[in-house]
């Protein structure tokens, strides 16, 4: 049984599998449940006249193994003179040294808050408990790890004001004063927000049948937080990109410049030809190439179906490119754009980016702006704008289920050709 007894200890250790409770620390009774995700959660275990009492106390590391044991010490005192677990959690969420938990045991309206909340035990079960249930279940597994990082570290980071308080206690309006700053600053953060704080209220909901949840409908928490606290304060900075008429001077100036045989350089030239996403460039695999057609895995992307894309004889020259540029490398045998100082095996996002800034347009020009600057080309020429959405692997109305027709591999292959022929000038020639 592993035992936790320092600090190094339990910042170093990392839980695999179901959350479990571990024993630390060297005061009898204080435990650590450990997440797989590597969060970890105080709690204080006795027994009371042969009734188990649990109490959290805090979360790590914003909470100390040394500041655990001192709480947990006071625990041990208080715990046999007969207060109720969800008593002493709410003098702990008010005090702020373990010294002032009798002090607040006697403060009249905590106990009534308290005492009003049924049945039995359910104080104890914080914001941050449910938050936690939930990602265990649900919020970690998703198709992109980024939407699964922002669902564990969002609400620790925008509801930290809440995050330790009952769960029954919170109404509609505590979550929305917690979010204010978000939401005058960070738009798009506190959208998100608001959908993990629906499933987390649902989630709760689910396992307790008289609770009713306090956020029920994003949009409707969105529209209370724009009503109370007003519009916010910056608008919605779109990826940077340059107007389409630039993209051939941009395009010429970057191959004049540029290693033709660096792997990132290969990468950025296919990311300008396709509009695909950086990162699925650089984690394209050989095995996802067959016969001239990209294909698309739902755990490869942000779209979450499964698509193909036709590629073009020009991105296909540059792909073999890259196999005789990444020849010799340990990678190569997997990733089209190896890296040999990466354990993901493959270059990174970053050194696209980092390319192509090195023109004299500088940051004028984002990898990910390339899909405004087809979009842009596509409205001027007056491209057909679904098959764009092919090309451009969106997840729009009535486009999923015809990828991987032929008909639209070569309505697309059509488009995005004329799209190189335009980006390197030879529509002009």
């Amino acid at each position: 049984m592993v035992v936790l007894l320092t600090d190094l200890q339990l910042k170093k250790y990392k839980h695999t599998g179901a959350p479990e409770y571990k024993s630390c620390g060297k005061v009898p009774g204080l435990i650590v449940r450990c997440f797989s995700s590597g969060a970890k959660t105080f709690y204080y275990r006795k027994r009371r006249d042969g009734k188990l009492v649990v109490i959290k106390i805090g979360e790590y590391p914003e909470m100390s193994l040394a500041e655990a044991s001192q709480y947990a010490s006071a625990l041990s005192l208080l715990v046999p003179q007969g207060y109720s677990s969800k008593h002493l959690r709410t003098a702990i969420c008010y005090s702020a040294i373990p010294s002032d938990i009798a002090r607040y045991l006697t403060n009249d309206a905590i106990a009534d808050n308290a005492s009003s909340l049924e049945p039995e035990g359910r104080f104890a079960v914080t914001f941050g408990d449910v938050h936690m249930d939930w990602y265990e279940k649900d919020g970690k597994h998703r198709k992109h790890k980024a939407q699964a990082r922002q669902h564990l570290s969002i609400p620790k980071n925008h509801f930290a004001s809440i995050y330790n308080r009952p769960m029954v206690d919170l109404t509609i309006h505590d979550y929305v004063d917690a979010l204010k700053d978000c939401w005058l600053n960070q738009q798009p953060t506190a959208k998100k927000a608001s959908h993990i704080l629906k499933a987390v209220c649902l989630s709760y909901a689910a396992s307790n049948r008289d609770y009713i949840p306090a956020v029920s409908n994003a949009a409707s928490f969105t529209e209370l937080l724009r009503n109370r606290h007003g519009k916010p304060q910056s608008k919605v900075q779109k990826q940077p990109h340059i107007p389409h008429h630039k993209a051939p001077e941009f395009y010429s100036e970057f191959v004049e410049k540029r290693d033709s045989e660096a792997m990132s350089n290969i990468a950025a030239q296919v990311v300008m030809f396709t509009g695909k996403r950086v990162g699925e460039v650089v984690a394209l695999r050989w095995d996802q190439l067959h016969e001239g057609v990209w294909y698309q895995e739902e755990y490869d992307g942000k779209t979450p179906d499964i698509y193909d894309i036709a590629l073009t004889p020009r991105v296909l020259a540059l792909i073999e490119d890259a196999r005789k540029a990444g020849k010799g490398l340990r990678a190569s045998n997997h990733y089209v754009f190896p890296s040999d100082n990466r354990s993901e095996g493959h270059i990174t996002p970053d050194s696209v980016r980092v390319q192509t800034h090195k023109t004299s347009f500088g940051n004028k020009q984002s990898p990910h702006g390339w899909r405004h600057v087809m979009r842009g080309w596509g409205r001027h020429t007056g491209a057909d704008p679904q098959v764009l959405e092919f090309a451009l692997g969106h997840k729009e109305a009535g486009i999923a289920g015809h990828y991987g027709s032929h008909e639209v591999h070569d309505r697309t292959r059509k488009v995005l050709t004329q799209w190189e022929d335009y980006l390197t000038g030879e529509a002009n020639g």
